[in-house]
């Protein structure tokens, strides 16, 4: 009910209906690792087209471009906190090994938050640099803690396959068909740093 009454009154119904799915998304990512990083598989796949679509579904702002694309870092967030807890509340510890990858993922971000804030694009610039790239680094350490198992690997391997082979496909076929309307549309909106000219 409460759901229903936030997406009709919300100016963009996509971007309302993003924003009760992600919460929910969230919410499993941080009890359920694991399947959160399975939807983030998906997530990554399809949030631009998603994006792109929100020029159907009513007055797309800015801000409905931002909500829409910071829905998988902060799933990323919420995997990397989910394995924490875990860890926490099991009394698990991380292998000398891990530790090592930590400290080396850890160093990475610090290094490449520093150059993106300080590139002379401006804080929110970098930190939207950041957020698009470097915020997946410790996904280094998450993947091999959820998937300790070769035969864990190959499944996800899998999965990713099935989920990307349409992503590719799309791609092939816009370069021969070129872009839709609705994506010449959403260009012509100056959202992105991708724009093109329509003529």
């Amino acid at each position: 009910m409460i759901a229903g009454c936030f997406i009709v009154r919300y100016d963009n119904p996509l971007t309302a209906t993003l924003i009760v799915a992600a919460i929910a998304i969230f919410l499993i990512a941080l009890t359920h690792p694991k399947a959160g990083f399975y939807l983030l598989i998906i997530s990554t796949g399809y949030v631009d087209l998603v994006k792109r679509l929100g020029i159907l579904a009513g007055n797309l702002t800015y801000g409905d471009v931002v909500v829409t694309l910071a829905i998988p870092p902060i799933l990323c967030a919420c995997i990397c906190v989910g394995v924490v807890f875990q860890h926490v509340f099991q009394h698990r510890h991380l292998e000398r090994w891990q530790y090592v990858i930590l400290a080396v993922v850890f160093l990475l971000m610090i290094s490449a938050l520093l150059k993106d804030v300080s590139g002379g694009a401006g804080l929110l610039e970098g930190l939207r640099d950041f957020a698009n790239s470097c915020a997946y680094f410790p996904l280094i350490l998450i993947a091999g803690i959820l998937f300790p198992k070769p035969e864990y690997v190959k499944q996800f391997i899998k999965f990713c396959l099935i989920i990307y082979i349409p992503v590719a496909l799309y791609a092939i076929w816009q370069q021969i068909n070129g872009l839709n309307d609705f994506e010449i549309k959403y260009l012509q909106t100056g959202y992105t740093n991708n724009r093109r000219s329509s003529a």
